[in-house]
């Protein structure tokens, strides 16, 4: 059986779609989806079911969730327990097997893509995975609820992360020469999402490769005038610097006439491979202080936690370094930098926070935590793509910042604050930045998330 959100709500199975019966049944459906081998409790589901809940809306969701474990289980015998959808205090679960849900897929196609680019593969082997990734849309991703406010946390993410992929793709598809077939797809893309520099900067970049240095600049002014326009900001530096490359017409923009990824002409068996400093972002969470637990519930809680933390910080493009203990540490900006690292770390912490809050609700015990968030210069050394991050003052910075937060709170450096400002000039960033209040610091200023 197959459970697709990338588009219209559909399940199928054996090559079927299955109907899904009335709108409250396909309601039901996408929560139990959005928080798929969660329990989801009786009250969150009537809360969201139902802007006003009758006094009946107990009574219809046990009725919901019986008409849906019909359609899902059609052998079922009558009156036997739920193979799909569980019950299980104090609501119900549904359980979804790996490849399950499109959205899963999605997201481990997108993962393998990454892990190919830096191994031998390189982009070509990237490009094929992202296009297969892309080939599960059939459109915006939970159509049937785009005014649902249960769907509009994920409906964000999930086309947040297919615009992120199709840039991963263009990039990949770029390093291989193909920047006269993207300059129509850029150009729609652009139109689409007029505030997205790096969408800019890759039709500038696919029309200077094809020979239209002229109307590359001309892209350059149309998104100067448009963000100035719309924001009132100038184009990053990024773009600006890109501006000056085809002004000046740099070798360096050219397509690489080698292999993108090459292996040296020698290598020393047994010999380390070189550090190397990367500027991150890190992100440190850490447990609130909890009541005294028993050993075998604080590791139950200390895996909870692991799971929501690890499972955000890679949805929103880190990579999970250390997973010790009570403590994890995320890293944003390897193996790949992106311009918003800070940002994607902020929302990383946001959404752990929240979401263990809530889950916390869900079990009845402490699942909350704290966080710190740094940014700077770290060592990096190893096999791994992008190096281990071995140590750096954000590291120790970030633990420092976490250690010190109160419950359920998220502190960040101020150079971090500095860029998440800088970035948050729009959309969901803006709202982020208004949740932060600079506080004193001896190591250059933090800010703390409330």
């Amino acid at each position: 059986m197959e459970f697709r959100i990338l588009g219209p709500l559909a399940v199928s199975h054996e090559g079927r779609l299955l109907p899904l019966g009335g709108a409250k049944q396909s309601a039901l459906l996408a929560i139990l989806l959005l928080h798929a081998n969660e329990i989801v409790s009786s009250d969150r589901l009537v809360e969201e079911l139902w802007s006003r809940p009758p006094e009946s809306a107990r009574a219809a969701l046990q009725v919901y969730v019986a008409q849906l474990r019909k359609r899902l289980e059609p052998g079922r015998a009558r009156g036997a327990p739920g193979r799909m959808i569980l019950t299980r205090a104090p609501g119900y679960l549904l359980g979804v097997q790996p490849d399950q849900l499109d959205s899963e897929r999605f997201e481990r196609l997108l993962a393998e893509a990454r892990s190919a680019r830096t191994a031998a593969g390189g982009p070509r082997a990237a490009s094929e995975l992202l296009g297969e990734a892309l080939s599960l849309w059939r459109g915006p991703a939970l159509a049937d609820f785009v005014y649902e406010p249960f769907a509009q946390a994920e409906i964000a993410r999930l086309e947040e992360l297919r615009v992120a992929t199709l840039e991963e793709r263009i990039d990949d598809d770029l390093a291989l020469g193909a920047h006269a077939k993207l300059v129509a797809e850029l150009g729609a893309l652009v139109r689409e999402h007029p505030l997205r520099e790096k969408l800019r900067g890759q039709l500038m970049l696919a029309l200077y490769r094809g020979g239209r240095q002229a109307e590359a600049l001309v892209a350059y002014r149309e998104a100067h005038r448009t963000l100035d326009a719309e924001i009132g900001i100038a184009p990053s530096t990024a773009l600006q610097r890109l501006q000056q490359q085809i002004l000046a017409q740099d070798p360096a923009l050219e397509v690489p006439t080698r292999p993108v990824r090459e292996a040296p002409d020698e290598v020393e068996v047994g010999a380390p491979p070189p550090e190397a400093l990367k500027t991150v972002t890190v992100l440190s969470v850490g447990p609130t202080a909890q009541a005294d637990e028993d050993p075998e519930t604080l590791r139950y809680l200390d895996d909870i936690r692991r799971d929501v933390a690890s499972k955000a910080i890679e949805r929103h493009g880190g990579r999970v370094e250390r997973a010790e203990g009570h403590e994890l540490l995320g890293v944003f900006g390897v193996p790949f930098a992106h311009e918003d690292d800070a940002l994607r770390a902020v929302r990383a912490a946001v959404e752990i926070r929240d979401r263990l809050v809530a889950v916390g609700e869900e079990v009845g015990s402490d699942t909350g935590v704290r966080a710190g968030i740094a940014t700077g210069e770290v060592v990096t050394a190893g096999s791994r793509p992008g190096g281990t991050v071995a140590a750096g003052p954000p590291i120790v910075l970030a633990q420092e910042l976490e250690a010190a937060a109160p419950a359920a709170e998220i502190r960040m450096a101020g150079e971090t604050h500095v860029l998440v400002r800088h970035v948050a000039s729009a959309g969901a960033g803006r709202r982020l930045g208004r949740r932060c209040m600079a506080a004193g610091s001896a190591r250059g200023g933090a800010a703390t998330s409330g």
